[in-house]
């Protein structure tokens, strides 16, 4: 089985702003788990252990008309039951018609759709609201020109393709 994930790349400007960023947390959120770097990405769509074929996979991603500005503006997190779980940067473009294009083309559903870019798993961190106000102007912007099909195995991301 893969454990599948459609994404943007971010470029390597952004990368920079976000690396920064990333530094800042790590300061105020010393026992929590940081995404690396060079993993730093806006999930599209997360297929997961997927039997789903690459290839037709990779067809549907090219097939995609994709030239977009991408806005990441302030901070956010995901909770599940009381604790937040995800820290994550927002992505305020609408992302949601390329996301249900692949979809479509795969013919899956995925209602959860919520474009950010994860930056932290939390695990004993319980207040992160004063955290996310205090990053509230945080923001970046750049082009983004093809998805990326990925395999993880949560500790390593490899780049399927498509190749440009």
């Amino acid at each position: 089985m893969n454990r599948l994930f459609i994404a943007i790349e971010t470029d390597e400007k952004t990368r920079g702003l976000l690396c920064a960023l990333i530094e800042n947390l790590r300061r105020e959120l010393p026992t929590e788990k940081f995404i690396s770097c060079d993993k730093l990405h806006v999930t599209i769509l997360f297929l997961g252990d997927t039997q789903l074929p690459v290839e037709s996979i990779l067809d549907a991603i090219k097939k995609i008309n994709f030239d977009i500005n991408i806005t990441i503006k302030g901070l956010g997190a995901f909770y599940f039951g009381d604790f937040p779980r995800v820290l994550f940067a927002k992505v305020t473009t609408d992302l949601k018609p390329i996301h249900d294009e692949i979809c479509d083309a795969l013919k899956i559903k995925d209602p959860r759709f919520s474009p950010h870019i994860t930056l932290a798993r939390l695990k004993s961190t319980k207040n992160i609201d004063s955290l996310v106000e205090k990053y509230n102007d945080f923001s970046a912007e750049f082009k983004a020109k093809n998805l990326s099909l990925f395999n993880s195995d949560y500790k390593n991301y490899v780049k399927l393709g498509p190749f440009f």
